[in-house]
């Protein structure tokens, strides 16, 4: 889906999106993030240890959901300045969106220097 519309008929441009994300999986480029909704009234906020998770590989995010919410979902983004590091770094450009599948929802960088 981070192909645009026109181009996602495209063999070519759809095998060549595929390849990139293999590589980024494979290069430590990638981490999967899902959003904690509100419960029971509790608005998570930015900053709040609660308020995201973020994962390592797409099996790392799927062992937690069994456990911790089996319907949830957590969407993979590519950090930016190279593999990740023990800690990643995220910027909103909108801090009250929660459209988290949207690509341009946060920018994931892989050290401070690099955010």
């Amino acid at each position: 889906m981070s192909l645009a519309e026109a181009e996602r008929s495209s063999r070519e441009a759809v095998n060549a999106a595929v390849e990139h994300r293999a590589e980024l999986s494979r290069s430590g480029r990638l981490v999967w993030i899902y959003l904690n909704h509100p419960d029971n009234g509790h608005q998570p906020k930015i900053g709040d240890p609660d308020w995201v998770k973020l994962f390592g590989s797409g099996d790392a995010a799927d062992r937690w959901f069994e456990t911790h919410d089996p319907e949830g979902v957590a969407w993979a983004y590519e950090t930016g300045g190279g593999q990740r590091q023990a800690s990643v770094w995220i910027y909103l450009p909108d801090e009250g969106s929660s459209a988290i599948g949207d690509p341009a929802w946060a920018k994931i960088f892989a050290s401070m220097q690099t955010a």
